[in-house]
Parts: structure tokens; sequence; C-alpha cells
């Protein structure tokens, strides 16, 4: 198969070195705090792969200068026994304060007596790292018989909790030759936890399986690792393991390793099914249909057809096959033929690119959403209330890509890649219905946590381009990160737009409405009256409130169960521009604390939770550190954004970091 990573080396066509993802600068922001100096250098030791997100970021990122500056009289004030248990907590898969302190052989009253007590927050027999810049500070300190020996008494202290899975993984890390027994266990641990959606977790116990490993079981590792670092996101790396695959020629992995392959060419831009063809460089203008490769279970059939293209309708419940889904409406539609009528339409042609990707998921729940995905893409043109309701209850029914916590919980969740085409096909589906606004605020929030660019033939670049993305912005960083736009995501996001290539608003579609009602009954005129008046007079307040803030007066304007909505301020992709602009400091750029102005416009609370959302947290995390619910959470948070005129948390923390309020 054609080589991801070809497309990220010195000598490739696009240029690379200052192109920054923006779930990858988020990551890295909610790392190393509010600090541009320590941000630019931790992006500058990262690779290309790395800083596009197609290739897995090291977990604790390594501690630069700056970071080891800003902690240094922190971790001066630990004694040997603080670093051991402190290196203990930064490794220990579980956040379980009995297991840590059987491990370390410390008590709890000297524990709490020590500086640790600032390093770790204790809670409900948990514990969490306070500071991940100290965490990685100490791990990279250890050598490797101290960060072995720890392992080794993690592992025998987990098997006396009767925690096997995290036993094995701290086995295996203190086992320095390799053991050929831990790989079948370790395969199957990584295989539950990207079942579970947890796709990075999964990634990193399938690579150490595969060190373990020999034949059989090492080109199980090295499938699951691909799966894993393709729903992770981390095209580069799944291309990496699947080539492995392909080179240990054991057949019992290859029908699943050619479902990843063909995913992997569906997402960077090249059609066409694995076996006996030549990859596209792009997706272009002849956007041939897409591999046919069976599901689970299935016999692979001799020849290949596009999905689409083939089966004939008939009675019967609906099929939750993919390739079902995106021909579905071209049939039913108007029972024109499979493959002819709307197949080459935007939504078609779109749904075919997801095909592969759906055919790829280990999870059932990937698969569903998927299928969703592919659902609503073929319902787009003849169907888009369907459409909406498909991917409604994809939403409402799933749960978002999880962050953290994948040994501790046993909720099933989405990936971050499946997670990617849901949101992306939701912005779509607003801009379409009229609400840029609403789009605009899924796809910025997508792309502060998701591998949103390669998804869908580069629509999320179509949306933020349709939604306003000007040089500099989110469309422009998306094409720059992820494969050429495809034309039909570009025509999918046409349809949603004026001539002049402005998303209609709801205003538009009401200004619309009314002319039409007026014209065919007086009454309506009155009611659309009032409903002007209404509305000039909610624009006068708004502009009422901007002006005192741009005064600097405070105003409290948040209701209560009041959604977050954007505010006028820094257009898309502001995150990553000021990411690129850190990446060419060299480090020399002044860190400006902005919290002292910033209490001017915010009251105490507010500026609370602004502080931990621009450290990276998440509202949850938000709501645990200040004692409060989430809810109360995104009530303060949406009146940040107003007082401060972002629409995003990308856009609240590259403030904090420019020092521009």
């Amino acid at each position: 198969m054609t080589s991801f990573r070809d497309s990220f080396t010195p000598s490739a066509d696009r240029t690379l070195a200052a192109a920054v993802a923006p779930q990858v600068v988020c990551h890295v922001a909610g790392r190393v705090g509010a600090d541009r100096e320590a941000l630019a250098q931790t992006l500058a030791v990262l690779t290309r792969a790395q800083l596009a997100g197609v290739s897995m970021l090291p977990d604790p990122l390594p501690p630069t200068p700056a970071v080891r500056a800003a902690v240094s009289a922190q971790v001066a004030a630990l004694d040997d026994e603080g670093r051991r248990i402190l290196l203990a907590a930064a490794v220990l898969v579980l956040d379980r304060v009995d297991v840590l302190l059987g491990a370390t052989g410390a008590a709890v009253d000297r524990l709490l007596a020590s500086p640790l007590v600032d390093r770790l927050e204790l809670a409900d027999g948990r514990f969490r790292c306070v500071d991940p810049r100290v965490r990685a500070v100490v791990h990279e300190d250890a050598d490797l018989a101290g960060r072995t020996a720890v392992h080794a008494a993690l592992a025998a202290e987990l098997v006396r909790s009767g925690e096997e899975r995290g036993a094995r993984w701290h086995t295996a890390l203190a086992t320095l030759a390799g053991d050929p027994a831990l790989c079948g266990g370790l395969v199957d641990d990584a295989r539950a936890m990207l079942r579970r959606g947890a796709a990075v977790t999964a990634h990193a116990i399938a690579r150490e399986a595969a060190s373990h490993g020999a034949g059989e079981d090492r080109a199980e590792a090295f499938l699951v690792a691909g799966q894993a670092a393709l729903f992770s996101g981390h095209l580069a790396d799944a291309d990496h393991w699947l080539e492995r695959v392909a080179s240990t020629g054991v057949e019992a992995v290859r029908a699943d390793a050619e479902r990843a392959e063909d995913a992997v060419r569906a997402l960077v831009g090249c059609g066409g099914p694995t076996a006996g063809s030549s990859a596209r460089s792009a997706v272009g203008a002849t956007a041939g249909p897409t591999a046919g490769t069976p599901g689970p279970g299935e016999d692979r059939p001799g020849s290949t057809r596009g999905a689409g293209q083939s089966g004939v309708r008939g009675p019967g419940p609906r099929s939750n096959r993919p390739e079902d889904a995106a021909r579905r409406d071209g049939a039913e539609s108007d029972d024109a033929p499979a493959g002819g009528g709307d197949a080459d339409a935007p939504g078609m042609r779109l749904a075919r690119l997801v095909v592969p990707v759906a055919r790829a998921a280990v999870s059932d729940v990937d698969r569903s959403a998927l299928v969703a995905v592919v659902d609503a893409l073929a319902r787009l043109e003849t169907h888009p209330r369907d459409a909406d309701a498909v991917l409604a209850r994809a939403v409402v029914t799933t749960a978002p890509a999880r962050d953290e916590e994948a040994w501790t919980t046993s909720r099933d969740a989405l990936s971050p890649l499946a997670e990617a085409h849901l949101r992306v096909v939701q912005a779509l589906v607003l801009l379409r219905s009229g609400a840029a606004e609403q789009a605009r605020r899924v796809l910025d929030d997508a792309a502060d946590r998701l591998p949103v660019a390669p998804v869908v033939g580069g629509l999320a670049a179509a949306i933020a381009r349709s939604c306003g993305g000007v040089q500099g912005g989110l469309a422009v960083i998306l094409e720059s990160v992820g494969p050429a736009v495809h034309p039909a995501a570009a025509a999918a996001c046409a349809a949603g737009c004026r001539p002049g290539g402005a998303a209609r608003s709801s205003r538009d579609d009401r200004a619309e409405r009314r002319d039409r009602a007026d014209r065919d009954d007086p009454a309506d005129r009155d009611r659309n009256d009032r409903a002007d008046r209404a509305d000039r007079a909610d624009r006068a307040d708004r502009t009422s409130r901007a002006g005192h803030l741009d005064r600097g007066e405070k105003s409290d304007t948040g209701l209560d169960g009041e959604e977050p909505t954007t505010a006028p301020g820094p257009p898309s992709g502001v995150l990553v521009s000021c990411a690129v602009q850190a990446t060419g400091t060299n480090g020399a750029a002044a860190v400006v604390d902005v919290w002292s102005r910033w209490a001017d416009l915010l009251t105490a609370r507010e500026l609370d939770v602004a502080r931990l959302v621009a450290q990276g947290l998440a509202n949850k995390q938000v709501a645990g550190r200040l004692s409060v619910s989430v809810r109360t959470v995104e009530v303060h948070l949406g009146r940040v954004y107003r007082k401060l005129g972002v629409g995003s948390r990308a856009e609240l923390t590259v403030l904090a970091l420019r020092g521009a309020a």
C-alpha cells in the first residue's frame, strides 16, 4: 500500500514544518500549561508527523527547559522516597491509592505530611497527579533500572489486588528481555480496550505485546496496533503497523488487515481495493467505487464491487451493513436501480468514502455510529430530515471519545476517529439547514479534541471555509494537515451556502419566509413585524453588552440554563495560527500573565473556570476540581466566552497563551 509517512518527509511537495493539527496543540497546551515558551519548545521537539496528528505523541511529553524551569522548585522539594512514590504514580495505570501505597511501602500519614500532598490529589481512595509537568520531569529523570523496579513492584501489588490486566501490563514493562508468554494476554487486553473505544491505550498495549511476541501472536499484535492507530486517527502509525502485518505472511490476520488498509486509503485520499491495485495520490474528480470488503465472518469474494453498487432492494429489516446504508436511499427514493439516479450526488459520493472505515470498525459502538454517518450522507439530498434524525439518534445514544480513565471504566465509548466522523457530518447537516453558527461550534469543539482533518474527504476543511474560514484560520490548517478536499465535500457544503459563499443564517431563512408570507397573508405580516422588532432589540442588547465589555466594565450577562454561545471574536483556527507562530519563536517569547487583567472582566468563579479550561481540563474535571456540577461549569464557561469574545475552548486557550485580552 502507499506509505502515508511519505507525505511527511522534508522532500514532500506540501510543507508541513509549521502545520500543527488543532487537537495536537490542545493536548500539548493541556500538559504544559498556559506558558507560551513551554508550548513553543515542546512543539519544536515533536516530529512533523506528530505535529500533523498522524503519529502518536509520547506520554509523558518530553520536559523542555521551560517546563523544567517552571516546576524546578516543586521537584527540588522531593526527597528520594517522594520521587519514587511520584514515579510510581506517574506510571500506574490505575488510580487506586491502596495499590500506590502497597507498591511503594509508604504510609498514608507519611504521604500526607510530605511535600507530595501538594503533588498528588487524593479523594475517595483515588489519586491524581496535580501537575503533568512534574510527572513528566520525574519520569524522565528516573533511570531505566528505577523505572523497571517500580513496574515490578506495581505488578506484584496488582496481582495481590486481583487486577490481572494491570498486573500483566506492568509485568511486561518490567521484563526487559521480552517474554512470549505475555504476548497473547496483552493482545487480548488491547483488543478489549479498542472495543471500549480506548484506541490510544489499545495501541500502547499492542505495541508492547509486539515487542514480546513471535509468530502468529506477533502478527496479531501488529494488527491490533494498526487498528488502534487507525481509530485513534494516527494514520502514519496505522500504515506502519499494517505494513508489518503484511510482512509476517500470517493468513489468519490478512482479511482484517486489508480492511484496515482500505480504511487508511480512504482517509488519506487513495481509493480502490488494497490487493492488485495501485493507490491514487488523492481523491480527485474520478470518484471511483470503494473496495468491496466483507464483514467479519463472511467469505471474501473473488472480485470487488463499489459500495452502493450491488444488491437488490427487497423487504425486510433495515441492514446494519455500511454498504447497504450507502445505497439505501438511492434505491428506495424512486425505485431506481442501485448505483443509478442519485449515486453521483455529493452525499452518496461522501458516503462511499466512509464505507471502508465502517467496515474496518472493531467495536460495535464505532460500527453503529459509522453506519449512521453513511446512512445520513446517503439521505442528504433526498431525505434531509431523515439524515438529521439518523445523526441525532447516533449522537444521543453514544458516549463521546474518552481522553482518560481507559483502565478504570467499563463504559463503552466512541473512538476518536468514529466521533470525528459523527461530528463533522453533524456540522454538515447543520450548515445545510442554515444553522451556520451551530455548525461552526460543533466543528470547533471537534477540532479541539478529534482527528477531523482526514475524515470524509476533507469535509471539515470545506465546512470551516463555508462557515467563514479565512487565511490563517481553521480551514487553512485542516487543509495543510489533511488530504485534498474531495470535490463532493465542497459541493455538499456549497448546497448550504449563498452564491457568494457565506453560509445562510437562521435570520436569512426567517427573512425569506417572511417575504413569502407577506405576499400571501396580511395577518402573517403583523406576526413577522413583531418578530423583526424582537430580533432588532436582541441585537441591540448584545451590541450594548459588547460595548460595555470594550470599556472594561463588568457584565454578568449569562443566564442559568443557557447554552454557551459563540460571541464575535477571533476566527476559527486561531489556536493553530498561534501554534505556528509559537513554533517559530525558538522559545524566546516571554510569558504574559493575563489573569490579573481578566479579573476586571470575570467574576472570581468564572476566572477559576477559565484558568482550568485554559490548562486543558474537560468540564467534568473542572467540576470535580471546583466541587460544583458540570452544568454550573457550562454556565460559567458560556459567560466567559461572551465576555472575552471567544467561541471555543481552543480560542480561550490561545487567548491565555498570547496574553491578549
